[in-house]
């Protein structure tokens, strides 16, 4: 009887000690997700051409040290010469993924059940290609139950060219970019150690390529507060709507066991309104350029076997002292 009551008790002790430092469960992970979708985005103008553009959607995954990145790139000018795809698909380049397979574009958020990491992008429509307003969505989502690290990155490039000449005693340059946003982002740890991060990062630019070396620069983050300026002399950006409070660039991350962070997340669409109008532009080339990022890093952390040996001798001795107590009742 004492000689299997001792076993029954190292048995314990070693359970413990393996299901503290490798939490294999499904309520053990380390989560993190970044979205972006774009809709109904309209460059307006009255007195600039666009000459010629070029789109690129890059995917990148990491898992435990494995990698593996797509990339797409298409260019033409507007109202000629293509390689874009026509709406659904005007770029699409494969998703990149790792661990459990997630699918081609798939934009629901697949969550904590299983390890993978994933990154999708895709452009559904393009206004210089098409002539209806643009539409984009970007996802980076990876979640560790077993494994040690992950990361993965969407990354949408547009550069348009574009050229404006003053007639003589006519107005100066004026365009007005606008559209919707719906931004999601989540870092989650349970039952583990580790590190979560998400990051959301939007950038337009206009910069001079001819009549001087001025840009103006916009990064929506949720507030009015001229934070879209202006290098080029005489020429001013001003923002007319930026997203109800919700920022495009935006990061979030913790380290906390347990713990579970969000930033406007909402499985559903939940979309807010972006625009600024830019005027007094002088005559010359431009280059406008949207950049758009969606990326998670995540790191868990596995005890080192002497640590799991600390808490199996631990898991014993207070086996020990119940014994004890029993005998002495």
């Amino acid at each position: 009887m004492t000689k299997y009551f001792k076993k029954t008790l190292v048995a314990a002790a070693v359970a413990g000690a393996v299901a503290a430092g490798i939490p294999g469960t499904a309520s053990a992970f380390v989560y993190g997700l970044s979205h972006l979708e774009v809709q109904n985005f309209a460059f307006t103008t009255t007195s600039i051409t666009a000459t010629s553009y070029t789109f690129t959607e890059t995917n990148t995954a990491v898992l435990n040290g494995a990698a593996t990145i797509q990339t797409a790139q298409c260019s033409g000018v507007p109202g000629g010469a293509t390689t874009c795809g026509a709406p659904p698909a005007v770029l699409d380049p494969l998703a990149a993924q790792l661990g459990t397979p997630t699918g081609e574009n798939n934009f629901n958020f697949v969550g904590t059940g299983v390890e993978y990491a994933r990154a999708d992008s895709i452009i559904t429509s393009a206004q210089l290609v098409n002539g209806t307003p643009s539409a984009t969505n970007l996802i980076a989502e990876n979640n560790l139950i077993t494994g040690t690290n992950a990361s993965d990155s969407a990354q949408l490039q547009s550069t348009t060219n574009l050229t404006f000449t003053v007639a003589p005693g006519g107005s100066l340059g004026a365009f007005s970019l606008t559209f919707d946003a719906d931004v999601d982002q989540r870092v989650a740890i349970s039952a583990t150690g580790g590190t979560s991060q998400s990051n959301v990062q939007t950038t337009f630019r206009l910069t001079q390529t001819s009549g001087g070396s001025g840009f103006i620069l916009w990064n929506p983050d949720g507030t009015l507060n001229g934070n879209c300026f202006s290098t080029i002399v005489g020429a001013s950006c001003i923002e007319v709507a930026d997203g109800n409070g919700i920022s495009l660039n935006n990061t979030i991350a913790t380290g906390i066991n347990p713990s579970d962070i969000q930033y406007s997340y909402n499985p559903a669409a939940d979309f807010n309104f972006y625009g600024i109008n830019v005027a007094g532009l002088p005559s010359g080339t431009y280059s406008l350029s949207l950049s758009a990022v969606v990326s998670d890093d995540k790191v868990r952390f596995v005890p080192e076997p002497m640590s799991l040996a600390l808490v199996g001798v631990a898991l014993l001795g207070i086996a020990g002292t119940a014994r004890r107590r029993k005998h002495k009742a």
